[in-house]
């Protein structure tokens, strides 16, 4: 049996992979040694990317997505209804997230307006920036299958970072309770709500629509814009990490 196209872009540019979920932010941040300043400037940037970036990119995905003219009850309407369900869902998942590290940042006395540490001077980075403008490139410019790819990569790449720095937290440390308010008990909040199984479901279901696209898909140029929207995507990952500074 022949691997999924998502199985096949993880065997692609592992260092760069690697690079991305390993990176030292985040064992810094699963250590819960991670400074204040570090970690508010990129909660800052992580908002902006989901406000400006992350919501328009979906809803130009969604626009896109192709919708049969057929009997709701055939194969084709099922799978539509299916795929708008996940992101229809992605997209009010991002609305509570962001509503969830807004109140982490206040109950720990963290300042989401705080600007970028990579020598940016504008309150959004230009890091974030260059990955807005991909991400809305790609929704507006690439296929519906394309779009979905980035989805998945970001996704993917996002919940296997925090799953990483998971493996670091320090015994008994994920009783929130006992901690003081401050950067710590942050950590202790945002960790395992981004390595959640409810997460990873949800990775799982876009990997899914990837794979079930990509089997329909008769040529290799799937394959090809895949294993560039991947590095990409890499490779802007990297980056965003960049914007916490010195750690």
């Amino acid at each position: 049996m022949s691997s999924s196209l998502t199985q096949r872009l993880l065997s692609q540019s592992k260092e760069d992979y690697a690079a991305a979920t390993t990176h030292p932010f985040l064992v810094s941040a699963g250590k819960l040694t991670l400074s204040p300043q570090a970690l508010q400037s990129w909660l800052a940037q992580d908002r902006f990317y989901a406000l400006l970036g992350y919501t328009k990119f979906l809803g130009r995905l969604i626009a896109r997505m192709p919708s049969p003219e057929e009997d709701p009850d055939t194969l084709a309407s099922k799978q539509q209804r299916r795929r708008l369900a996940i992101l229809a869902g992605a997209m009010a998942n991002i609305d509570r997230e962001v509503a969830f590290f807004e109140d982490v940042a206040r109950e720990n006395g963290l300042d989401l307006a705080a600007k970028p540490r990579d020598g940016s001077i504008d309150a959004v980075s230009d890091k974030t920036k260059a990955y807005r403008d991909f991400m809305v490139a790609t929704a507006a410019e690439g296929t519906f299958e394309e779009g979905l790819v980035l989805l998945w990569a970001m996704e993917k790449v996002y919940l296997d970072a925090w799953t990483h720095a998971s493996t670091f937290l320090p015994s008994g440390s994920t009783a929130e309770d006992s901690l003081s308010p401050g950067v710590k008990r942050a950590l202790v909040q945002l960790i395992p709500n981004w390595s959640a199984p409810g997460f990873v479901s949800f990775v799982r279901d876009i990997a899914d629509l990837v794979d079930e696209l990509a089997s329909e898909d008769k040529n290799d140029r799937l394959l090809e814009q895949a294993s560039k929207i991947w590095r990409q995507t890499l490779k802007h990952e990297v980056g965003f990490w960049e914007t916490a500074g010195q750690l």
